[in-house]
């Protein structure tokens, strides 16, 4: 064994896993996080079972616990905790090459799956055009009313269930959306003629059915 890896015993080696990093071509900042990861770990370990960090004595268990900790008690996203698990894969491989240790308790360590968002799928013409007609032949004023805002103002579904009487403005050629979206942060969306027209259609046959609703959808 080299004499680095002896003379770094007390400090489980961490100046002999940084050089390894640095021959391994990881850039300087990787070094600093997977550094700070180790560290991380062995802070954990020792608060949680009160008892002095011995390379030896890591099992599996240990690393799920701390996995399940950053995941349901600091509540870290799952990327952070990922590059966490990296870095003491990458560190406890290092340790079983150099016969520090015999067992590695991280070869088999998975990350936390992430559900990738999928871009959204956008209709051709044609399907559009058959919505468009589905709904209208339809003849119910809140399915067009709904049809209308969804694909001309570009509004989330669930701003449109919040959408006030107090939000909207139509005036003889003109109209105004007034949309409070994430974070609070509010839009003005001006209304073509369409929208208007479903509106006005909709609220119509609302005030018929005696809605006393403050909101739009009810």
């Amino acid at each position: 064994m080299e004499r680095s890896l002896v003379m770094g015993t007390k400090e489980y080696y961490l100046d002999a896993f940084v050089d390894y990093l640095n021959k391994s071509d990881k850039s300087s900042g990787t070094i600093s996080t997977y550094t700070a990861n180790i560290k991380g770990f062995i802070k954990y370990y020792v608060e949680s079972y009160g008892e002095e960090f011995i390379l030896e004595n890591v099992i599996m268990m240990d690393l799920r616990d701390y996995r399940n900790y950053l995941l349901n008690i600091k509540r870290q996203k799952a990327s952070t905790i990922n590059n966490k698990i990296a870095a003491l894969k990458e560190y406890f491989f290092f340790l079983q090459s150099n016969s520090i240790i015999k067992d590695n308790p991280a070869e088999n360590m998975k990350k936390i799956r992430t559900n990738k968002p999928t871009a959204p799928k956008n209709f051709s013409d044609t399907e559009f055009k058959k919505i468009k007609r589905y709904v209208y032949r339809s003849q119910k004023d809140l399915w067009i009313v709904i049809f209308e805002l969804l694909s001309k103002t570009g509004v989330r579904v669930s701003e449109l269930i919040n959408i006030r009487l107090a939000d909207i403005t139509i005036n003889e050629r003109s109209g105004n959306l007034r949309v409070i979206g994430k974070n609070q942060k509010e839009r003005n969306i001006p209304l073509h003629l369409d929208v208007r027209k479903a509106i006005t259609s909709y609220l119509e046959i609302r005030n018929k059915s005696s809605i006393n609703s403050e909101y739009l959808l009810n």
